[in-house]
């Protein structure tokens, strides 16, 4: 692989971290509870981040807690995502919740887009794509796809419930109805949008530096955040069998949660580098 400069300029993109001012998702390991953080800064094998009071989603994060960022950082050739709190403390000036949090798990690249330390920045690497929408369309792509996989789960699970779970017939129907068919629809309304979101690429948008014109940030998120909390489902439910499907589910939620977090570095490149052939309309 060739590493002229002009390779590199031509195939690589980067911008500096501080210049992102755009909440990603993460999540808390022991219950996954979800939260929104802004990425303050980086240093070896550590992050600062905020988690502002002006977003929709927030937690209060403890010294010793470990979450995950669903996000990759390189480091030397490898990535991460996960760590520890080091320290938690409100800050008044960043209007929220500061922590520093020491990252040490190891995760896949699943698209060539990442932090690196190294250089301090979110990079985009185009290397083995025609062109960054073709990634922005194949992201949305696969989320529908993990979407449909929990549609599976939750097709397996339903004849599960009135087996296992010795409720009355009643509670059943309640927890049918609330569980299954309420969350049922509300995955497939999700898919239908992420479908319109997709179509958007391919009428007339003519660069990724165009991308608010393929979705709304606030709305991406909807779409992509959990149609129940997790916390709902294991009070729901003690059973073994049952909590092996409901661990699949928030498998492939954490694998939504990363093409989020990807979507909106995707997006920040995008406001950060426009497009003096694509004017505003």
């Amino acid at each position: 692989m060739s590493t002229s400069p002009h390779y590199q300029a031509r195939r690589e993109d980067r911008i500096a971290i501080d210049s992102v001012n755009l909440p990603f998702m993460g999540s808390r390991v022991e219950d996954s509870a979800i939260f929104q953080y802004l990425l303050m800064d980086i240093s070896m094998h550590g992050a600062r981040i905020v988690l502002p009071q002006w977003v929709v989603k927030r937690e209060i994060l403890h010294q010793g807690e470990r979450i995950d960022f669903h996000l990759p950082f390189l480091f030397e050739g490898e990535t991460f995502n996960q760590g520890s709190v080091a320290w938690a403390t409100w800050d008044d000036n960043l209007g929220g919740l500061a922590c520093g949090v020491r990252i040490d798990a190891r995760t896949p690249l699943y698209y060539p887009v990442y932090v690196s330390f190294e250089g301090k920045s979110i990079t985009i690497d185009l290397t083995d794509l025609p062109t960054a929408e073709s990634l922005l369309e194949k992201i949305l792509k696969d989320t529908i796809l993990l979407k449909k996989g929990i549609l599976i789960y939750l097709k397996h699970l339903k004849p599960i419930l009135t087996r296992t779970t010795g409720y009355d017939a009643a509670t059943l129907r309640r927890l049918r109805g609330f569980l299954f068919e309420d969350m049922h629809g509300l995955v497939l309304k999700n898919i239908e949008q992420l479908k319109v979101f997709r179509g958007n690429i391919s009428h007339g948008v003519c660069s990724i530096n165009r991308i608010q014109q393929v979705f709304d940030l606030e709305e991406l998120r909807e779409v992509m955040e959990p149609e129940l909390d997790a916390a709902v489902w294991s009070s729901a439910f003690e059973q073994d069998v049952m909590r092996q499907y409901l661990a699949a589910i928030v498998t492939l939620e954490k694998k939504i949660f990363y093409n989020y977090n990807t979507l909106v570095m995707l997006y920040a490149h995008a406001l950060a580098k426009p497009d003096p052939a694509c004017p505003d309309h």
